[in-house]
């Protein structure tokens, strides 16, 4: 992973754990391709993970704080408006910004700067504009409805081997999974069209899989495709009238027992233009219109149907 990637990898996903395992992805484990078990100063791939982790905390595009559970968390600006809008869920410290600076003595300190006062004019005026609902659903589903978090029940639950009842928790759920080792299982067909144009289409390998035997693969595989558009388009924001090249990128952003929850999103080489979500069901057709004229649709091609037993 690049310096590149791994700002694009924050981008992608919004709110991301610097090291620390919790309800949403974390940066070292996307940089080392895999879990790490312990410290990561002692991987492999230790030298790397720091320097990326140092990258993303100089960008002026993160927000470092301590959002999730406390651990050193990565707020990418797009969300900063969702993050103002419902801040009293959470504790003021866990908001602070801090960053690491150089003194004149060549040696490295954290400066804090306590919320709200990081925090742009601009992006205070878009979270007015933002109903709680809306920031909550943005900010994702890490988030409880009541807007206080989940990481904590994560962890505990985690911890609990067996229900509150004294009874054996339910058999772990089988979900659906793209590529990796689904082999020459089932298959998906991804198509994208801009004005009822073809501008990218794809079939890969999907497969019923046990949670635990999804394996990460050694880069977060993306579908990449381009397109040439008016940014305006995706909303009067965006002031550009005349046509960009515009890049879009489709990763796995969750499984479920009958779909596959593809994150989709759009942009040029500045800003995020649309940072979505499309449900590819396994057992019909989806279809997705965001912007007008712009529309994703996935079809499944069954070739099998064994299930793991």
């Amino acid at each position: 992973m690049t310096v590149r990637g791994a700002l694009a990898f924050v981008r992608r996903h919004g709110v991301v754990l610097e090291a620390a395992k919790g309800p949403v992805p974390n940066l070292a484990e996307a940089a080392s391709g895999g879990r790490i078990h312990g410290s990561w100063w002692g991987h492999p791939k230790g030298k790397l993970i720091f320097w990326l982790t140092r990258a993303v905390r100089d960008s002026k595009d993160i927000l470092v704080c301590r959002l999730v559970g406390g651990k050193v968390t990565y707020v990418h600006r797009r969300l900063w408006p969702a993050l103002v809008r419902v801040a009293r869920s959470f504790a003021r410290k866990d908001l602070a910004a801090f960053r690491e600076v150089h003194t004149k003595k060549g040696q490295h300190a954290i400066v804090m700067v306590p919320f709200p006062r990081w925090v742009p004019r601009a992006v205070k005026r878009r979270a007015r504009r933002l109903t709680a609902g809306a920031a909550r659903e943005a900010l994702g589903i890490w988030l409880a409805p009541t807007g206080r978090l989940l990481s904590i029940l994560v962890v505990a639950f985690a911890l609990v081997p067996f229900a509150l009842s004294g009874q054996a928790l339910p058999a772990e759920p089988v979900v659906w999974h793209w590529f990796g080792a689904c082999g020459s299982a089932d298959s998906l067909m991804l198509s994208v069209n801009v004005d009822g144009k073809a501008v990218y289409d794809s079939t890969f390998a999907i497969c019923h899989l046990r949670r635990t035997e999804v394996k990460p693969e050694p880069q977060e595989r993306l579908l990449t495709f381009s397109f040439d558009a008016a940014p305006r388009r995706f909303g009067p924001q965006y002031h550009a009238t005349e046509p960009e090249r515009i890049v879009g990128t489709v990763w796995e952003a969750g499984r479920k027992g009958n779909a596959i929850v593809l994150g989709v999103s759009f942009a040029t080489a500045e800003r995020v233009l649309l940072n979505t979500r499309h449900v590819a069901r396994a057992d019909r057709a989806g279809r997705s219109e965001w912007i007008r004229g712009l529309v994703v649709t996935t079809r499944p091609v069954r070739h099998a149907r064994a299930s793991p037993n």
